[in-house]
Order: C-alpha cells, then structure tokens, then sequence
C-alpha cells in the first residue's frame, strides 16, 4: 500500500507542477497585457515618466 500512495503523491506533484507553471505563465501574460495598456494609455496622455517613477 505504501508504494501506491508513494507513487499517488508522486504524480499528484507533478500535476501540481505544472499548475503552477501555467499559473506563472497566466500571470506573466495577464501583468505583461496590463503593462502593454498602461504604456498605451500613458502615451496617448503623455505621461510616460509620471508612470515611470
């Protein structure tokens, strides 16, 4: 039993893994967009070195 529950945790962290590793790419993705916006938004205002500092 303890082999089939070593290797349950063993896959689960796997899957756990590579939750994670979509998550930090979901995250860099979305922050990366959000950046992109802002930076748009701040030249159309003119406002690049106020959102700079």
């Amino acid at each position: 039993d303890s082999k089939k529950d070593e290797k349950e945790s063993v896959e689960n962290a796997l899957t756990l893994g590579e939750i994670e590793r979509e998550l930090v790419e979901w995250s860099i993705q979305a922050l990366k967009e959000k950046v992109e916006q802002e930076i748009g938004e701040s030249e159309n205002n003119g406002n690049i070195s106020e959102k700079i500092e």
